[in-house]
Parts: C-alpha cells; structure tokens; sequence
C-alpha cells in the first residue's frame, strides 16, 4: 500500500470515530475504570471505550492524516512512522493490568478491545512507514 492511500484511509477513520464519539453516535453507557475526564464518556459501538479526550485525539490524527496525505509521499510515510509507533505504545500500555495506566491516568480509556484495535492499527503503520523497498506502485503514489 502507497503511504498516501494509507494517510487518507486512517485519517477518515479516525475522523469517522471521532464524529462518532463528538456527536455520540453509536455510542452506549461507559463501563470502564473511572476517569478523570468523565465528559463525554461511552462505549463506541458498543466495544470501545471513550471520552471527550479520546476524541479529540481522534480528530487531531485525522487532520494529521489529511495533511499528510495532501502534503506527499514523504510527509505520509513520516505519518505512519508515527501512527504506528505511537499506537503500539498505546497497545503496551492497554495491556498492562494497572488502572492508572490503563487510562493514562484518567485521562482517557486505552484498555478493553483498544488494545487490540491498537495493535493492529500500529503493525499495519508500522508496516507502511518503515517498509524500505521502492516498489513501481510506491513510486507511482508518490507523484
């Protein structure tokens, strides 16, 4: 996959979970540890859980996919150097069975089902940025 078509894929993702958890669509009763930043609090389909902080990440990664994406080739693969690093520490951290970290200390929710959406989101970018080879469909995403 070219980094481009990755840039603008993930950024309509969380910018779809994002508007999701804003506008508390599909979004049921939080059941998670307590958090300190409690506004805004759900379970997004029913499977992860969120907050107005958690949103708000998903909205500033969004933008950032965007502008990745119109920026080019190598500010997309910068993107996903940095989708992927962050969100396998996101995974590391969900797993550990400490509440504290499992909130980021009440500030938002990484545990439950995140911890696998994590991961995979962070290999799939990890993938994607750190991939060496230059392949003709890469070369050609990248005009």
């Amino acid at each position: 996959m070219c980094s481009r078509t990755f840039s603008i894929i993930f950024a309509l993702g969380f910018l779809a979970a994002g508007f999701m958890g804003a506008f508390h669509i599909s979004v049921g009763p939080y059941d998670g540890p307590a958090l300190t930043l409690a506004t805004g609090e759900g379970n997004l389909l029913g499977m992860f859980h969120v907050n107005l902080f958690h949103t708000v990440i998903n909205f500033l990664f969004g933008a950032m996919g965007v502008a990745a994406c119109v920026k080019g080739a190598d500010f997309s693969r910068f993107y996903a150097k940095l989708v992927g690093i962050v969100f396998v520490v996101l995974a590391v951290l969900g797993a550990i069975p400490v509440t504290v970290i499992q909130t980021v200390f009440g500030l938002f929710p990484i545990e439950g089902n995140d911890i696998w959406l994590h991961t995979g989101m962070g290999v799939i970018a990890c993938f994607v940025g750190f991939e060496e080879r230059q392949s003709k469909t890469q070369a050609a995403c990248s005009a």
